[in-house]
């Protein structure tokens, strides 16, 4: 061991302003000068010419990386997940490998989970390991997977609140390692008191939309008082959304959006209420600041540590989460009560000696020399790494950047309605998130199949036109400065070429594809129907023998089926476009019918339950009665109209208005498979999970949910009644409507 033990914090961003960066160089300043230890920072990648918090000299910082003119490409790290941390590469591996074995560091603290990965496999052998976990890591499962795999790994981990100790030990049993509960440190220099009189209400944070800013924003709208204003000091993905609801709602003179500056106390000093509305906080050092100036703070009841700071009714108002008018009402209370302003403002000033820097410091030096005192070797070298580590068994799909594109495509009855209606249905929530979900419509069919020049119906190309829906689409998406998401099974249609095309056209942005799959045999049936409803009148035995008998046939009605319904290949296609890591395929569920949107959910960093069909049409499969009686509707209207007749009065109009109108009767049959429809089908299913699995791309759900394996038994077509006037009528009503809109 040195004269002088070593201490090294790992950051992978020392240059940001969040809350894990200043702990970490709160908590280093003070362990230099407090103690005999030798602390230094090792920072990932350096994006500043100075880091946001530095200011102690007495700690060394150092950086791997220069990022300052921007992020270097490089392949995934062998060691982290993507999920975990999307920054961190191969080259960062080797690099860090490369400089704990030249510093040899006594001590090494890891600052998030996706770190304590990494140097829980590159430390050298006589380091010691500490994590320390600064956020909510129950509420956040991609951070939760490091966490469960390497916890067991580190010599000790460190829990800003009780909660977060638990959950280590719960989670770890009897393989959890010495456990810490130490809070974030206040700084110690001076730090004025707020008088309470000053109009004014405060937040901060990083604007991501986990932290609520765009609820903080609302509901100072609802709560508005003359005279009052709110200011916003922070910097991220959401700040131009952020700027926009402002508008919207009319606050441009009561609202100022403010970059984040490295101390607060000034203007803490001159604020009345601090206001929150985060999803999560480990411990909001926001809050605890406001306790430093003796501000109330009125904030959602968040999940994790908020309740370790703030004392509900003593120095602030807690209110249930994602309840706005009580958030709003608390606000309120506290804006026209000066006297209970000035009561709980005396309470918070009081409570700030919990979080006394000196205090903190201590407890960080009893578990550090607990450490270097202890004669046992490092925890990792009596245990063997994970054999699903390298194996990637925990891989996760990264989030999509922000700023980027989110392409869906499917087959058609894969789940598409079914999330393209939940996209509807929550434009304006997204739009907040800062995500747009462009058009009016729930998917841009007629816009990507005029790109493609796909036949619709019984025509053979879709005719070109002036200010094509295409072009509309594009300048909505490449003028949009979050991210976007593009929803159309036309996609499926697209080839490798178009594909690359289409994607360098709706947006020069990072690109994520999400196939969505279902069985083989349930798609089939679904399919016939599908092309019925765009007037064709192939039969459904026709249908069959042409795609599973003779496939490339000369009469084959239907030549582009396999071009969207082999699956493989689908998949195949668009990872040879954006690569494997970018493409992830949702195998629908019965046993899992939240698995659409959870998927969907973690793909663009949504909390849990934003997406839901509350408002999408019934997409219910037509029963034999009613695809037969429109198969043969079908002869007689080709020759009767245009199919842009056919497709407003029939496709916009009838068939949507049977769907939703008409339940079919218990003795109405359902399409189904014959035996050797279905055998065919498996044998082919059997195929695509092989080649799928090897495509590279990930999978939410089983793959094997691809094959069936339930018994093949028979399926016999019963004899189709003549009575079909119920039927035909409520088509008829559906057209009727239709006209009468277009009269409107």
């Amino acid at each position: 061991m040195n004269a002088r033990p070593s201490i090294l914090f790992v950051l992978t961003t020392p240059d940001y302003a969040g809350g894990t960066e200043r702990s970490t160089f709160l908590v280093a300043s003070l362990l230099a000068q407090l103690s005999n230890f030798d602390v230094g920072i090792i920072g990932i990648y350096q994006h500043s010419d100075a880091p946001f918090f530095a200011d102690d000299v007495s700690v060394n910082i150092d950086y791997l990386i220069d990022a300052r003119s921007g992020m270097p490409p490089g392949e995934l790290s062998r060691f982290v997940d993507r999920a975990w941390e999307p920054v961190l590469t191969a080259k960062v591996d080797m690099l860090i490998a490369e400089y704990l074995a030249e510093r040899a560091p006594d001590i090494i603290i890891a600052t998030t989970p996706a770190l304590l990965a990494l140097v829980t496999q590159t430390a050298p052998v006589r380091s010691k390991i500490l994590a320390v976990e600064h956020r909510h890591t129950r509420q956040l499962a991609r951070s939760a997977d490091p966490l469960q795999l390497y916890g067991v790994f580190a010599d000790a981990l460190v829990s800003l609140i009780e909660d977060g100790a638990q959950w280590f030990q719960e989670t770890l049993g009897s393989d959890c390692p010495q456990v810490a509960v130490i809070p974030n440190p206040l700084p110690d220099d001076f730090a004025p008191r707020s008088s309470l009189q000053n109009p004014m209400v405060l937040a901060a944070g990083r604007m991501v939309s986990t932290k609520g800013f765009h609820k903080v924003i609302s509901t100072f709208a609802e709560a508005r008082q003359t005279g009052w204003r709110l200011r916003i000091f922070g910097d991220g993905p959401q700040m131009k959304t952020l700027g926009q609801l402002i508008v919207k709602l009319n606050l441009q003179n009561d609202v100022d959006l403010v970059k984040p500056i490295p101390d607060l106390s000034l203007e803490l000093s001159k604020a009345s209420i601090v206001l929150m509305a985060s999803d999560a906080e480990g411990q909001p050092l926001v809050a605890m600041e406001a306790l430093r100036a003796g501000v109330p703070v009125v904030s959602y009841d968040s999940p994790g540590g908020l309740r370790s700071v703030i004392t509900d009714g003593e120095d602030g108002l807690i209110v249930p989460m994602d309840d706005q008018a009580a958030l709003a009402r608390s606000l309120s209370q506290l804006m026209l009560d000066p006297d209970l302003r000035q009561q709980m403002g005396e309470k918070a000033w009081r409570n700030r000696l919990k979080f006394e820097p000196v205090l903190v410091a201590k407890k960080w030096m009893i578990l550090i020399d607990s450490l270097l005192s202890d004669p046992s070797p490092p925890r990792r070298l009596s245990r063997t790494l994970p054999a699903e580590v390298g194996q990637r068994k925990f891989k996760r799909f990264a989030a999509i950047e922000t700023g980027g594109l989110l392409l869906h495509l499917g087959p058609h009855k894969t789940g598409t309605t079914a999330i393209q209606s939940a996209f509807v249905s929550r434009r304006e929530t997204l739009h907040d998130f800062g995500i747009l979900y462009p058009g009016t419509t729930a998917a841009p069919h007629g816009a990507v199949m005029e790109r493609l020049g796909t036949a619709q119906g019984w025509y053979d190309s879709v005719p070109t036109k002036e200010g094509t829906k295409w072009d509309r689409l594009c300048e909505l998406t490449r003028t949009y400065n979050g991210t976007v998401v593009v929803s159309s099974e036309a996609l499926c249609h697209a080839d490798k070429e178009q594909a690359a095309s289409i994607c360098r056209e709706l947006r020069d942005a990072p690109v994520r594809v999400v196939i969505t799959l279902r069985p083989l045999e349930q798609i089939i049936p679904s399919s016939w129907q599908e092309y019925i409803k765009s007037g064709w009148t192939t039969t459904y035995e026709e249908f069959l023998d042409a795609i599973l008998s003779d496939p490339t046939g000369p009469t084959n009605p239907t030549p582009t089926f396999w071009k969207r319904q082999d699956h493989a290949q689908l998949v195949e296609r668009w990872v040879e476009v954006v690569g494997p890591e970018r493409v992830a395929v949702v195998v629908g569920s019965t046993s899992n019918r939240r698995l659409l949107f959870d998927s969907f959910e973690d793909m663009l960093s949504l909390t849990r339950g934003t997406l839901h069909n509350d408002q999408g049409p019934d997409n219910r499969s037509l029963s034999i009665p009613e695809v037969d009686l429109l198969r043969r509707l079908n002869i007689s209207l080709r020759d009767t109209m245009t199919f842009e007749e056919y497709n407003f009065l029939w496709r916009q109009g009838g068939i949507p208005h049977l769907v939703e109108n008409r339940r079919p009767t218990p003795d109405e049959q359902s399409l189904g498979l014959p035996a050797w429809a279905k055998s065919r089908a498996r044998e082919i299913g059997g195929d695509f999970v092989t080649r799928i699995a090897e495509s590279g791309a990930y999978i939410f759900g089983e793959l094997e949910d691809l094959v069936p394996s339930t018994p093949i038994v028979e399926w016999e077509q019963t004899i189709i009644g003549a009575e079909r006037e119920d039927i035909m009528a409520t088509l008829l009503a559906g057209v009727a409507e239709q006209e009468r809109q277009r009269k409107r």
